[in-house]
């Protein structure tokens, strides 16, 4: 991203959309995400923000 308003806005999308999600992957029963970390950086080298999130998967076996 551009700037980091624009990362934290990408980010923020992205926790809205993952964060206590549920999901059902083949016969496993289903998975549910949540945000463990999330941070901003400013990379000078390439001279851009990156946004890091890192979800949690938790799969509940089907019965």
């Amino acid at each position: 991203a551009q700037g980091e308003a624009e990362t934290r806005l990408i980010m923020d999308s992205i926790r809205a959309r993952l964060d206590g999600a549920a999901f059902s992957i083949g016969s496993r029963g289903q998975t549910r995400l949540s945000l463990e970390f999330a941070e901003a950086r400013y990379d000078e080298d390439l001279a851009v923000h990156h946004g890091l999130l890192r979800f949690r998967a938790l799969t509940q076996e089907a019965a």
